[in-house]
């Protein structure tokens, strides 16, 4: 399992409205990837390297976004730090690559962005991409959404390949509480496979959306015809897709 976090006091006051987390939790579900948690925190440095801690010690990967700016604000890298016990320094491959970018333009405040976790991997591509960095099991991320947008991509191209979840999605023309005691039982005999039900009031044609989850394909092919004809023989079944 993997976990998000959004660092930034303007997320959590409506100044800005948060586009990478959803983005985050799309990308790498269709990657394969299973998200423990994802969470928005603000710009405080004893709370990020509090919550960086807990989350890299429970889970397989931690994706932060935000704070990594050269403003007083941007506390992430040196919370980071906190987090992993080290100290910050100015990685060279990160300082050429933004000396590259801005020139003449390099000042003290832009230099300040080079100063990262000691130990981070920087990892450069060609082209004008800016390097991804991580430290141990944490990918240290913007808040820039067209960034995170470029980054998350290349990371999943970098980490394990996942097998991805198989779904099969049943459309009910009834509540969810006319049949919620069956598919409990369900649950309990396929452990395998996770069953979902989901209201839907947006469609004259069905009620509620019936889903088996997997990475298992055996075991959500084996299940839908059991679900399918239950569905029939109560009157109830509208339609089924299953998108292998």
């Amino acid at each position: 399992m993997i976990a998000l976090l959004a660092i930034g006091n303007e997320l959590l006051n409506s100044q800005v409205k948060d586009e990478n987390i959803s983005f985050m939790i799309r990308a790498f579900s269709e990657a394969g990837f299973v998200i423990g948690e994802a969470r928005f925190i603000r710009d405080e440095p004893q709370e990020i390297t509090r919550v960086i801690g807990e989350l890299s010690s429970r889970y397989e990967y931690v994706f932060s976004t935000g704070g990594v700016g050269p403003t007083h604000d941007d506390v992430t890298m040196e919370a980071v730090a906190d987090s992993f016990g080290v100290d910050l320094e100015v990685n060279q491959d990160y300082l050429r690559f933004i000396t590259k970018i801005y020139g003449c333009q390099v000042n003290d405040s832009v230099t300040q962005m080079a100063m990262i976790p000691a130990g981070s991997k920087v990892i450069v591509e060609s082209g004008i991409h800016w390097p991804i960095i991580q430290i141990e099991n944490c990918f240290i991320l913007p808040g820039l959404p067209e960034a995170v947008l470029d980054k998350i991509p290349r990371i999943i191209r970098l980490l394990p390949k996942k097998n991805r979840e198989v779904t099969a999605t049943l459309y009910i023309t009834v509540d969810e509480s006319f049949f919620a005691s069956h598919l409990s039982e369900l649950q309990l005999r396929h452990p395998e496979v996770d069953i979902g039900s989901y209201p839907f009031l947006r469609s004259d044609s069905y009620r509620t959306r019936v889903t088996i989850k997997s990475r298992k394909p055996e075991a959500v092919r084996e299940l839908l015809p059991c679900l399918e004809e239950y569905f029939r023989n109560q009157g109830w079944l509208a339609g089924v897709d299953f998108p292998e």
